[in-house]
């Protein structure tokens, strides 16, 4: 989409000044001119973007977000190394009409620009989305949280550095560089017929590191170092790419 275009679709979205100024080259002032060539009138808020600690602040916005979240980093084109503003206006227009139909309190609701806060505090690292160990189900929570509760069940977890259990184990104990040569390798074999247990088992590769580096496949390669440089360390590019729903996939490849 270029430049234009993009101004145009986030006049449209209602986006505040500052969100529009950080994607495109206008200046707040022409901003201001492009509201009013389209005839929008601003509903944005003011001042500076609201903190993550503080947009997740209570259990029916963890629930909020999580429905956003929910198809936004299927829908996003490398959530991981940018905000895709594209895929926030879609999703979010996709998230009133599950809230219409759900019957969610209105003031609870998600603006756009917070919706942009969720999608940028999921590309810096700062929001994660764990899988209930109780009732299964995926929500929101922050990094820098010693605690996590999840907003359906109220089961909590917290963090513990004497603690471990599966979830905590490292599911990698390769170095990321390593994870992005074996990715080539795996295109390799795959291209010669082998499965992926047969891959797996040449390799010497664990179930999350093998997802892992296929995912690492659907990246271009200027985009896999950049991945890689943000998550030096195996452990951290695997939980960054393979999500637990996806684990149990490969038992019945």
């Amino acid at each position: 989409m270029d430049n234009a275009a993009l101004i145009d679709m986030m006049v449209k979205a209602g986006f505040r000044c500052t969100i529009i100024t950080l994607h495109t080259e206008l200046t707040a002032k022409q901003v201001t001119s492009a509201r009013k060539r389209l005839n929008v009138v601003s509903r944005g808020g003011s001042g500076p973007l609201p903190l993550g600690s503080r947009l997740l602040g209570s259990k029916a916005r963890v629930i909020e977000a999580a429905l956003f979240m929910g198809a936004y980093p299927r829908g996003a084109r490398k959530p991981l190394l940018s905000v895709d503003v594209e895929a926030v206006i879609a999703v979010h227009q996709s998230y009133l009409g599950y809230r219409e139909a759900l019957n969610f309190t209105p003031t609870e609701c998600l603006s756009i620009d917070e919706a942009w806060v969720v999608a940028r505090e999921y590309r810096s690292k700062d929001l994660v989305m764990p899988a209930c160990r109780c009732c299964q189900l995926t929500y929101v929570a922050l990094t820098s949280t010693n605690k996590s509760t999840c907003p359906y069940c109220s089961q909590s977890v917290v963090k513990d550095r004497f603690h471990c259990d599966v979830n905590d184990a490292a599911m990698s104990d390769r170095p990321a560089e390593e994870l992005l040569a074996l990715a080539l390798n795996i295109q390799q074999l795959t291209n010669w017929g082998y499965s992926s247990h047969e891959i797996m088992k040449q390799l010497g590769l664990n179930q999350p590191e093998y997802l892992t580096a296929l995912e690492l496949l659907d990246y271009k390669d200027v985009e896999r170092r950049e991945i890689v440089a943000l998550y030096p360390a195996g452990d951290q590019l695997v939980r960054a790419l393979v999500s637990q729903e996806s684990m149990p996939l490969l038992r019945s490849a």
